[in-house]
């Protein structure tokens, strides 16, 4: 399954553009959330946590994104960041 976003939406396009990490506690409160991937893959997101790849000269080569429903999120964020 090929997907498309315009990179405003929150997680990969939105920390791609902005270059910041992001904790979204709820994403169907996020305004930036793009529910329609929930739609079309019959996943519920609950929470991600985004954070960009940077090289040594602050380019973003591309972003980590993840969702855990059980986990601490700031854990999480600090793990992907660390990778």
């Amino acid at each position: 399954m090929k997907l498309r976003f315009q990179n405003h939406v929150v997680g990969a396009g939105w920390v791609f553009v902005n270059r910041k990490s992001t904790i979204v506690n709820d994403a169907y409160a996020d305004s930036r959330f793009h529910k329609e991937v929930d739609e079309m893959t019959d996943f519920k997101t609950r929470n991600l946590v985004c954070t960009p790849l940077l090289d040594a000269n602050d380019n973003c080569l591309g972003t980590l994104q993840s969702c855990c429903q059980w986990c601490k999120l700031d854990r999480l964020l600090k793990l992907l960041q660390d990778i």
